[in-house]
């Protein structure tokens, strides 16, 4: 049996495809739930999972609280950046441009945790994203993130000659909810 699944990206040409992207605007934002990994971010409310994502990095690198990484943490929630400008601000080189370091094996060990917990939160606020999800669900098909950045993605990956390459874990995340 061929494994039915659904590709989704930022810029899908599928509009459900495309909501399903963390760089989709929620109407309400969303909010960071108690006993969130990154437990300095309860109760924020960020505008995409993307824009939650990069400020839990910016958090998570444990300097003091400055008023550098504060504006940052300002642009990130208050809907200043972008999606995509968001990623790049939690980017190893804008780090690096502010002073700020991340433990990147530390982080990396609660990344996925991290991202599962933004993934339920939408999933528990945004309607449209839960029928999307539960939609699929039902009919059994697989959620693949894709990804351009080559075979080692974590968070999704891409097709060639009928394989998967990367981790998905994007979507691996959605097809547990």
């Amino acid at each position: 049996m061929v494994e039915q699944y659904i590709q989704f990206y930022s810029k899908s040409a599928d509009l459900n495809s495309r909501y399903l992207s963390n760089f989709t605007e929620m109407p309400l934002g969303i909010k960071i739930p108690k006993h969130f990994h990154v437990r300095d971010m309860e109760g924020l409310t960020f505008p995409t999972v993307e824009h939650a994502f990069q400020a839990s990095k910016l958090i998570f690198s444990g300097v003091a609280i400055t008023s550098v990484n504060i504006m940052e943490l300002s642009e990130l929630s208050e809907n200043k950046l972008t999606a995509q400008q968001a990623k790049t601000r939690g980017g190893r080189k804008h780090f690096n441009s502010i002073g700020i370091t991340l433990d990147i094996g530390r982080w990396n060990s609660i990344a996925i945790d991290v991202m599962r917990d933004l993934v339920v939160a939408r999933f528990a606020s945004d309607e449209r994203f839960k029928d999307i999800v539960l939609n699929a669900n039902k009919k059994q098909m697989k959620f693949k993130h894709f990804e351009r950045s080559g075979a080692k993605s974590v968070w999704g990956g891409f097709m060639k000659e009928g394989m998967w390459l990367g981790q998905n874990q994007l979507g691996k995340i959605m097809d547990d909810l």
